[in-house]
């Protein structure tokens, strides 16, 4: 966490040399744009003391401080009658700047982590007590915080040329919203991390994303910011996606999606956590377990010592439907994945619809 406080620290001083260096290059006033760095800064203080007062622990979500910051921003420029619009594209393009800090600081210390992926990076036991997910531990996940870093860096030197080229108020905030908006919604189907909210299988980064692109667009067509049609063109890609999946998930075309939701993910690591010992008795059988997940996988599992290897066993089957191969495929694939140092593994189905996962390990004494 140490890392992740210095960048955020660093973003937040970075977002400020930013606008200050927007502001003196532009017929604004500095002391006006000053204020509202301030003020911003002050908002990220508060917000992050104020969700851990409630929850008893940190919850950093960037779209909260985006919201907080701009509709302060939005009250102070009205109550001091200076142009909105101006300042807001000043505004956004420092909170892009932080969040650029806020996501390698995400890269160092293994938060808003990707999905296990084939390639990627790895996170170890110090990562893990830092309050890194435990049972990805050693595993290649996808870095889904690079691939935002570079898109928030693209949107903001976009966004400082078109501000440099003096174009019509207002533009340049809407370019930020709808094109990180645009990003954010399909980089949080990589996310892996846990513990996020979701509501109709969607995240709600997601839905954020979604209605601020909304209001973008409402905001064009009334006449307060320059309409661009692209803009609805986005938009209709994201409730189209919307709907593509919730068509897939409701139909259950694809279980694997449904499975690996991260929070899913998260229980079916519970109820797969191996003991670190095994029954000293050759032959003999341990404890069986039986868990439920929330989407209905029913997981057992027992532990076998035979002369030569431990064998690890988990049965898989479902509450709500006769389970497929294909679905126990993808929890067996990501059981071994979630499994150190096996030898060797084997999946049987011996009834319809109940799966065996055989997971040997050599060495036993």
């Amino acid at each position: 966490m140490y890392h992740y406080k210095l960048f955020s620290y660093f973003g937040l001083i970075l977002g400020t040399l930013l606008v200050a260096f927007l502001g003196s290059h532009l017929d604004v006033s500095l002391l006006v744009v000053l204020s509202l760095a301030f003020f911003s800064v002050l908002t990220f203080i508060f917000l992050t003391l104020v969700i851990k007062v409630l929850i008893g622990r940190e919850r950093l979500v960037y779209y909260y401080y985006q919201i907080s910051v701009l509709l302060l921003a939005f009250v102070l420029l009205f109550l001091s009658g200076s142009p909105i619009l101006v300042y807001l594209d000043i505004l956004v393009l420092g909170l892009g700047a932080c969040l650029a800090c806020f996501r390698v600081g995400c890269l160092t210390v293994g938060c808003c982590h990707g999905r296990p992926f084939n390639f990627g990076i790895c996170y170890g036991e110090k990562h893990a007590k830092a309050g890194f997910t435990s049972y990805y531990t050693g595993l290649k996940l996808f870095p889904i915080q690079a691939v935002e870093l570079l898109w928030v860096i693209g949107i903001v030197l976009v966004g400082i040329n078109l501000l440099l080229k003096n174009p019509s108020p207002g533009s340049v905030f809407a370019w930020y919203i709808v094109a990180y908006a645009a990003g954010r919604f399909y980089f949080e189907f990589l996310r892996g991390d846990p513990g996020r909210l979701f509501f109709l299988e969607f995240s709600e980064a997601q839905w954020i994303s979604l209605f601020s692109m909304l209001f973008i667009i409402i905001a064009g067509y009334s006449g307060i910011l320059v309409s661009h049609w692209w803009y609805s063109g986005l938009f209709l890609c994201l409730a189209t996606t919307m709907i593509f999946v919730s068509i897939v998930s409701h139909f259950q075309i694809n279980r694997a999606y449904q499975l690996l939701n991260a929070n899913h993910v998260k229980e079916i690591a519970e109820a797969l956590k191996i003991s670190s010992s095994f029954s000293s008795q050759k032959s003999a059988i341990s404890s069986v377990n039986l868990k439920c997940t929330s989407r209905g996988i029913r997981i057992s599992s027992n532990k076998l010592k035979t002369n030569k290897r431990l064998v690890q066993q988990y049965t898989f089957s479902s509450s709500k439907e006769i389970m497929t191969k294909p679905v126990a495929l993808t929890l067996a694939n990501l059981t071994l994945k979630l499994t150190d140092k096996y030898s060797s593994s084997e999946l049987l189905e011996r009834q319809r619809g109940v799966f065996h996962l055989l997971i040997f390990f050599d060495g036993a004494e």
